[in-house]
């Protein structure tokens, strides 16, 4: 697959991602009135088992190993975790700012980082790390 179409793909799949997540943290912070780092923390864990669906079959169509790609991917996704939480963190709790403001840096950084990563590496082909 083309690099503009596993862009498009990408932004489809992950566009619906990001908003799933973002109204989830919402969600969880208005209604239990839960802190935002944990309520984004949840709403990140809530989405993995979809993403990696979505992503292996919709973005980039791979075939392969499951058990490898899961692999590539959770290690994907630990970093995308890091830099959410570390996000949310700095923007919410050292810099004093809104939540939203942490939802919207991070719905940016994250899905930029994951294209790469997931293209390039998760779901390019059954090589092992």
């Amino acid at each position: 697959m083309g690099f503009f179409q596993s862009l498009i793909r990408y932004l489809l799949v992950g566009g619906a991602l990001t908003v799933t997540y973002i109204l989830l943290t919402i969600a969880i912070i208005e209604l239990l009135q839960w802190p935002a780092l944990l309520s984004s923390i949840s709403a990140f864990a809530l989405n993995l088992p979809i993403s990696y669906l979505g992503h292996r079959y919709g973005t980039f169509q791979a075939e392969g190993s499951h058990r490898l790609q899961a692999r590539r991917f959770t290690l994907a996704m630990t970093v995308s975790f890091t830099v959410s939480t570390i996000s949310i963190v700095v923007i919410v709790n050292v810099m004093s700012k809104h939540y939203a403001l942490a939802l919207l840096a991070t719905a940016v950084l994250v899905p930029m980082i994951n294209f790469v990563v997931l293209k390039q590496w998760v779901f390019a082909s059954d090589r092992e790390f």
